[in-house]
């Protein structure tokens, strides 16, 4: 038996302070897409503030016929506008902008800045990550078991298995899955 083949987009933090855990797993760029234009509307502040908060993992992870052949940190094709302050792709987090703003937000005790915050991503960078995959590719309904991997970062929530769909690993899945069919045309 040949295993199937998949993306799947991570956005997670280790439990503490906090705790996200999604995988969305599909076979094609379209729902890709657009779980992260629905991150970077960043309703509620939320994206923005895992993300340069607490420094979440945003990666895509590759498997091919059930082996994970790669990960790629995203920050680095998400940009934030810091307002005042500028503005930074999130693989700069750690810069006087954004240290800046979290330590305004912090001392006002204003959460709520994180939800003015306006977020895109460079769609054309993303969607050079995501080569076509090879058959079989994962469907609806089914899942893949993981061997031990050996790529990406140590925080990851990776699974050992993962199964097609978007899934919030700490309650289930997701109610307001906004993705429909993982289809190939225009995909």
């Amino acid at each position: 038996m040949t295993w199937p083949s998949a993306y799947v987009l991570e956005c997670s933090v280790q439990p503490g302070g906090s705790r996200w855990a999604e995988l969305h797993t599909y076979t094609t760029p379209g729902p890709i897409l657009r779980v992260m234009e629905r991150l970077c509307a960043n309703e509620h502040g939320f994206f923005a503030y895992h993300t340069l908060w607490y420094g979440a993992v945003v990666g895509l992870w590759t498997i091919h016929h059930g082996e994970v052949v790669g990960f790629e940190d995203l920050h680095p094709v998400v940009r934030v506008d810091l307002r005042e302050h500028g503005v930074i792709r999130l693989d700069q987090r750690e810069s006087q902008a954004a240290l800046d703003f979290n330590e305004e937000a912090e001392a006002a005790g204003d959460l709520d800045r994180y939800a003015w915050l306006r977020m895109e991503f460079d769609e054309g960078a993303l969607r050079r990550l995501l080569p076509p995959l090879p058959t079989p590719r994962l469907r609806r309904g089914e899942r893949i078991v993981l061997p031990p991997r050996f790529v990406g970062p140590p925080e990851s929530v990776l699974p050992s298995e993962v199964r097609w769909g978007s899934e919030d690993i700490e309650v289930g899945e997701l109610e307001d899955d906004p993705l429909g069919d993982d289809v190939e045309a225009g995909g």
